[in-house]
């Protein structure tokens, strides 16, 4: 029983110390330029059914992360939901595919986030808000996707939290 409360605690752990990392003084204060790690990882552990996340804890998870950034706040928490909403529905196509169908999807889903980002904040502060630096964290987000996938992928299956047709 342990065992399985644990299995499904290492989604939500990875992620709690992704967003707190991600906003560690070391990092948040030079201008560094890093990938989205927590888009990545939603969309990672949405692919399979036994580390699925929960929609309550991604808003108050998006919600924290909105406050200690000082984003607009609801934002993550609305980027997380479409995204886990664009895999949970395509779950079925996207089972037992290569990998590059799932790169691809991801690059499609990734983008769409990104431009319902990019139109959120325009209505918001009423301009545009085209920023140079969203779209170079976009590039970064797709291309380290499958260093992401590869190591979370082995960490999943040496802690055998995938079932053996998800393999």
């Amino acid at each position: 029983m342990l065992v399985s409360i644990l299995k499904g605690a290492v989604p939500h752990i990875t992620l709690s110390a992704l967003v707190i990392l991600m906003h560690a003084p070391s990092i948040a204060s030079s201008h560094i330029l890093l990938p989205n790690a927590t888009l990545l990882c939603v969309f990672f552990f949405e692919l399979f059914k036994n580390s699925r996340i929960s929609k309550v804890f991604l808003i108050v998870l998006g919600l924290f992360n909105d406050y200690i950034s000082w984003n607009l706040i609801g934002l993550t928490s609305l980027q997380f939901v479409i995204l886990t909403s664009i895999v949970s529905k395509n779950y079925k196509a996207l089972n037992n595919q290569k990998f590059i169908i799932i790169w691809l999807t991801f690059i499609c889903d990734i983008s769409i986030i990104y431009l319902i980002k990019f139109i959120a904040l325009s209505i918001y502060h009423r301009t545009l808000m085209f920023n140079i630096n969203e779209l170079w964290e976009l590039m970064l987000t797709i291309s380290s996707y499958p260093i992401l996938h590869l190591l979370l992928f082995r960490v999943l299956q040496h802690k055998v939290l995938l079932s053996n047709h998800e393999r």
